[in-house]
C-alpha cells in the first residue's frame, strides 16, 4: 500500500494492522482505480463528523474498489453491524525505517479500534448479536491536526449502522479493509428506514450472491470460534 499525505510529506509501505502485510499487499498496488458505471449507485462520498481538515491520504488498488462485487470476492466477512464503541486510535511505524523514526520523530500511521454488533452475515458465518472487535487504518494524526483517511472515506460512530467488508489477520483479529467505499454507511440515505430497504444494501447483498473472487491464490484466516456460529 503507497501512502501519500499532503501534510506529513511521509510516503511509506504500510500494512494494514501488524502481520497483515501480505493482504495489505494484494490490496493495494499500482492496479484498476476506474469506476464501475453499473455500481455508480454504490460510490457515495461522505464528510467525517469531525471538524479536523483532511489529510488525505492517496491509495492505489489492485481490486475495483468501485465494484462491490470485487471487494467481496477479496474480503473474509461481509456483515451488517451496528457500531457498539470506539476505542482510542493507536499509531504504528510499521513499514518505516527505523532510523528515519528516530531521526525525524515521523508519527505513526493511526488506526482505530472498534466494536461492532452483528445484525447479519452477507457473507460469512459471524455470531449475530455478538460484539466483535474490528480495527480501521484512520483517524486523526497523532498531534491532533488532522484526520489522516483517504477521500472518500469517513471514521465511524457510535449507533451507525453499517456493512463493513472484513479480512481476518492471521491471528485471528478482524480488521476492516478500509478506503472509500468500505464501509457503508446504511442509516445515511433514508434515515429511520429499514436498512434492508436502501439500494445499497441491496446492491451490496447482490454483490456477495455474485462476488468476483480475488485472481491470487492468498492464505485465508479464520476468526476466532467465539465470534463464528
Amino acid at each position: 500500500m503507497i501512502r501519500t499525505t499532503h501534510f506529513s510529506g511521509k510516503n511509506t509501505l504500510i500494512c494494514v494492522l501488524l502481520s497483515l502485510l501480505t493482504v495489505a499487499a494484494l490490496l493495494t498496488s499500482c492496479g484498476k482505480q476506474e469506476a464501475d458505471t453499473q455500481t455508480a449507485e454504490y460510490v457515495t462520498w461522505y464528510e467525517d463528523v469531525t471538524s479536523l481538515p483532511l489529510a488525505p491520504i492517496i491509495r492505489d488498488y489492485v481490486i475495483d474498489i468501485n465494484n462491490p462485487a470485487e471487494v467481496a470476492g477479496f474480503s473474509d466477512h461481509v456483515f451488517v453491524g451496528v457500531v457498539a464503541g470506539k476505542g482510542e486510535t493507536e499509531y504504528l511505524t510499521d513499514g518505516y525505517d527505523p532510523a528515519d523514526v528516530e531521526q525525524f520523530g515521523l508519527a505513526g500511521d493511526p488506526y482505530t479500534p472498534y466494536e461492532i454488533t452483528v445484525l447479519e452475515n452477507l457473507k460469512g458465518n459471524l455470531k449475530i448479536g455478538a460484539t466483535v472487535p474490528v480495527v480501521k487504518a484512520g483517524g486523526p494524526t497523532e498531534d491532533g491536526q488532522y484526520l489522516d483517511l483517504e477521500e472518500g472515506d469517513f471514521m465511524p460512530e457510535e449507533g451507525q449502522t453499517l456493512v463493513l467488508f472484513v479480512s481476518v489477520r492471521s491471528d485471528g483479529a478482524l480488521i476492516i479493509c478500509s478506503g472509500k467505499n468500505n464501509p457503508k454507511l446504511l442509516d445515511a440515505a433514508d434515515a429511520g428506514a429499514d436498512y434492508k430497504s436502501l439500494d445499497v444494501y441491496k446492491t451490496i447483498v447482490d454483490a456477495c450472491a455474485n462476488e468476483i473472487p480475488f485472481p491470487i491464490e492468498m492464505e485465508r484466516y479464520t476468526a476466532p470460534a467465539e465470534y463464528l456460529e
